[in-house]
């Protein structure tokens, strides 16, 4: 396995608020979610009003076992078509061979009309399927200026390389929702928690629009250790324009983009010449993470 990476979303009344959905159609969508009521309810919203309804988080996972195997479990989903009542499945799987066929969209919960949770083209997106967003004839859903939506965010797929993002203006978009902290079995008492290799978790919690999600990264590539031989910067404003990378494997030089780099603990992103760091190749023997060590 390269990568694995887990997702939950939970919402609450207002999530209906924030996607404009009609009162009489709300009853229907809270049952087909299910009602949630966790232990520490009152901690669980630290000081925000507590909502009356709170739904059972919406689960996913996915795999990426090299180009042999891609899989999609996905819980608490359900599902409807055009004129279709629709399907509640506790558990769902979708599989599909990467070297065929790339899964670029998977519905995840929802139906032809209403609030709409699918993966699409590297984003994890619920939106309202209103008069604002429509499905395209390719199969991809089209949402207009003035559309309902509740969050759109990156999804890694085979992995987490910020290359992924360099055109984007967000090197990589999951950066602000990086977790800094990681609670202990109690949920009273968080232990220090810093990003690294084969574990990152992001989270957002915004309950004036309705929903938390958390997302949790296992990055299980192999993992290089090496030195920067060289950093390279432009002649005139001496921008960084690339990393020479000596791994300590025969001394191999490979040149990365420095927008590779993964942050430290106090936000460093950009080595020095000797320092040592670790580096993920991708499948085309290029770096596609580079670690600095804390």
């Amino acid at each position: 396995m390269q990568m694995h990476w887990s997702f939950w979303v939970i919402l609450t009344e207002r999530a209906w608020n924030t996607l404009g959905v009609p009162p009489e159609q709300r009853a229907e969508l809270q049952r087909l979610l299910g009602e949630y009521e966790p232990t520490l309810k009152g901690y669980h919203f630290k000081g925000h009003p507590t909502p009356e309804w709170m739904s059972r988080p919406i689960t996913v996972s996915y795999e990426r076992w090299g180009e042999s195997l891609g899989r999609w479990t996905i819980g608490n989903s359900w599902m409807s078509g055009w004129r279709d009542p629709g399907t509640h499945h506790e558990k769902r799987v979708v599989e599909f061979l990467p070297a065929v066929d790339e899964a670029e969209t998977v519905v995840i919960w929802g139906g032809s009309e209403g609030p709409h949770f699918r993966f699409e083209e590297g984003r994890l997106l619920f939106p309202n399927r209103d008069e604002n967003a429509s499905v395209m004839p390719d199969g991809t859903l089209y949402v207009q200026e003035g559309a309902r939506v509740l969050f759109n965010i990156a999804a890694p797929t085979l992995s987490m390389s910020r290359g992924q993002w360099l055109r984007t203006d967000e090197p990589n978009p999951l950066d602000r929702f990086a977790s800094s902290t990681d609670s202990g079995p109690d949920g009273f008492d968080p232990d220090p928690y810093y990003r690294h290799h084969g574990r990152e978790r992001f989270e957002c919690e915004d309950w004036d629009k309705g929903f938390q999600w958390e997302l949790e990264v296992h990055d299980l590539r192999h993992l290089l250790t090496g030195r920067i031989a060289r950093v390279r910067r432009s002649l005139w404003r001496r921008q960084v324009t690339g990393l020479v990378v000596e791994l300590d494997v025969h001394r191999i030089k490979l040149v990365a983009n420095p927008l590779l780099v993964e942050p430290t603990s106090d936000g460093r992103t950009i080595p020095r010449k000797n320092d040592p760091v670790r580096v993920v190749l991708n499948d085309d023997g290029w770096i596609d993470r580079i670690w600095m060590r804390n």
